[in-house]
Order: structure tokens, then C-alpha cells, then sequence
């Protein structure tokens, strides 16, 4: 969450949101997370709510835990998330689960962990964006992999992406071609933008 404010206030196309700080809620507290939030969070949530999901939009909730996706680890999938949440009551209790799932691994203390909140969007293609080749360091390429649809199914591993090698400017260095390939030369030009 905290990464996409910043990508947000740097300009980068971001979808629509708002998070439930860690600050909102004691993951320690007896009966958690059966008990209630605190009044005043529960109104915040639901204000928050009625500004991007009260007209029936599809909303993704998804952890944002302070232990995953740091500098010495990734923990992708550790945590839940929800899909496709419609409605006030559906909502709750997707926040409920996220934040329920601070306590699903290991026997300590449970993990901080706020809940990013965004609208979800329909899209044909989806994947993951490195500004430069995560496995050599080489800053002048790009590595991309996508899948059609969202990208939760790469996230999960149900399925196995196309992965392009660009260089700066979107030419393929290494991956499939335009006719057998998920991303046509005009995406893979945008995409460097974007890593630029």
C-alpha cells in the first residue's frame, strides 16, 4: 500500500483506493477478529467505502502486511486476499478475513497488516513489471511476464506466464512474437514507458 501511495504521488497510473491503516485496529485484541472494530474506524470504513464501492463495483481487498514484500523477503500469497467483493456486508467481512489471516501462520504475535482496498478492473491482460532483469541486475532490460486476465492467477501460480526480456525502449530481446504473443508491439512500448 505504502509503495503505491508513492507511486501515486510520483504520477504513475495507480487504480483507485483507499487502506485500512495498522493503526486502525489491535490484532491482539481478545476475540479478534470476531469483535467489532472501533466505532469511529467502522464509520471511516464505511465512508471510505460508499466513495468507491456503494454503485456496485467489483472492489479487490488485499492484505499489505509490514512483513511481506520487504527488501530480504516476498511473501506473495502468505496472506489473503478477495476478489470480485460487492456490497457493504460482502466488504466486511472480506476485511475481516484479511485481517484474520495476520494469525494463520505461525503461533507468535500476529504480523501488523493494514488492508489495501481498490476497485477492480476488468482486464485482458495481466503480469508483473521489473524495471530491469531481476536475476542479473541488467538495468538496461525489462523483464515482463503476463497471463491473460487479472494477474492473480500468475501471483498464484495456477498459471504459467509469457515472459518478454525488452530492452529500454519495448523491443523483444527474448519471448514470443507478435503473433503468438499476449502483449503486441504498442503494449510493449507502453510497458517501457511505464518502467522508465
Amino acid at each position: 500500500a505504502a509503495n503505491l501511495a508513492m507511486a501515486r504521488a510520483g504520477g504513475l497510473p495507480v487504480i483507485p483506493g483507499f487502506v485500512l491503516t495498522t493503526a486502525s485496529f489491535d490484532p491482539s485484541a481478545p476475540g479478534w477478529p470476531g469483535a467489532p472494530l472501533p466505532a469511529e474506524v467502522d464509520a471511516a470504513l464505511r465512508l471510505a467505502w460508499q466513495g468507491l464501492g456503494a454503485d456496485g463495483s467489483a472492489l479487490v481487498v488485499r492484505s499489505s502486511s509490514t512483513v511481506e514484500d520487504i527488501g530480504s523477503s516476498s511473501m506473495a500469497g502468505r496472506f489473503r486476499s478477495r476478489l470480485g467483493v460487492v456490497g457493504w456486508d460482502a466488504f466486511g467481512a472480506a476485511v475481516r478475513e484479511v485481517l484474520g489471516s495476520s494469525r494463520r501462520i505461525g503461533t507468535g504475535a500476529p504480523d501488523p497488516m493494514a488492508v489495501l482496498v481498490q476497485q477492480q478492473v476488468q482486464a485482458s491482460v495481466g503480469g508483473v513489471l521489473f524495471g530491469l532483469d531481476p536475476v542479473t541486475g541488467d538495468r538496461s532490460h525489462i523483464l515482463v511476464e503476463v497471463v491473460p486476465g487479472g494477474p492473480d492467477s500468475l501471483v498464484s501460480g495456477t498459471v504459467s506466464a509469457q515472459r518478454y526480456l525488452l530492452g529500454r525502449r519495448g523491443r523483444i530481446i527474448e519471448g514470443p512474437g507478435d503473433e503468438h504473443g499476449l502483449l503486441d508491439r504498442r503494449a510493449r512500448t507502453r510497458l517501457a514507458r511505464l518502467a522508465a
